[in-house]
């Protein structure tokens, strides 16, 4: 596989070959001057039966879900259509303990506040981490709603140990916090079932609720602080 070293929604991600590579490397340089490449081992077990990715929040492994690309792909991102992803209940025990090392072994000294880890079988039959994602990742709350409540609880728990005594402790704007992320989660089931949710799931899964949450207490800190 040629992908960039950065990206999103499998933009620019494509296979590759022995025989093709140069050519194929030439003309991602061409599109994409300056930026740096990755080529990659594909694991056919992707194509036949998807990945698994193991969601985190707060460091508490949440749930499992399985995505499998179209029969015409190898890629999961919405962009290209793949199969509805489904719950994994319960996951492999030995493949939950598995990504939570991987999650441990994440540099800063501490769990983030959420994280998608994505693994497949290897070409050995052996679980391969794909990729631990915790700056944009699609958390699929649709297929657990009640992680939002983690969330934002954790998330108001992290703005609060940042800022201390500057943020307010009253019970009325935690409900604020937990409500905005719960609501949002609750609508979630709707809007896929208006339509694609393309330029990254997370959009509409989690980010504007977190960023509701982080934008209050960010409003009230500067009302504070002048």
């Amino acid at each position: 596989m040629l992908k960039p070293c950065w990206g999103g929604s499998g933009v620019a991600v494509g296979l590759t070959s022995l025989d093709t590579i140069e050519r194929d490397v030439a003309t991602a340089l061409e599109e994409g001057p300056g930026r740096p490449w990755l080529v990659q081992a594909f694991l056919p077990s992707i194509a036949a039966d998807g990945e698994t990715s193991f969601v985190f929040g707060a460091g508490q492994f949440t749930r499992a879900v399985r995505t499998q690309p179209a029969a015409s792909d190898f890629r999961v991102n919405v962009r290209y259509t793949p199969r509805p992803p489904e719950r994994t209940d319960p996951p492999p025990a030995e493949a939950v303990a598995d990504t939570a090392r991987v999650l441990a072994a994440l540099p800063g000294g501490r769990a983030p506040l959420y994280a998608r880890i994505d693994g497949a079988p290897g070409r050995d039959g052996r679980r391969v981490c794909l990729e631990a994602e915790v700056n944009d990742p699609t958390l699929f709350l649709d297929l657990a709603p009640t992680t939002a409540e983690l969330l934002a609880r954790s998330t108001l728990a992290a703005v609060m140990e940042q800022y201390g005594a500057l943020l307010p402790r009253h019970r009325a704007f935690t409900v604020r916090a937990v409500a905005c992320l719960s609501s949002v989660a609750a609508a979630v089931p709707s809007q896929r079932a208006s339509g694609p949710m393309d330029a990254g799931p997370y959009t509409w899964l989690c980010r504007p609720a977190l960023s509701h949450a982080i934008t209050s207490a960010a409003l009230w800190l500067g009302g504070k602080t002048g």
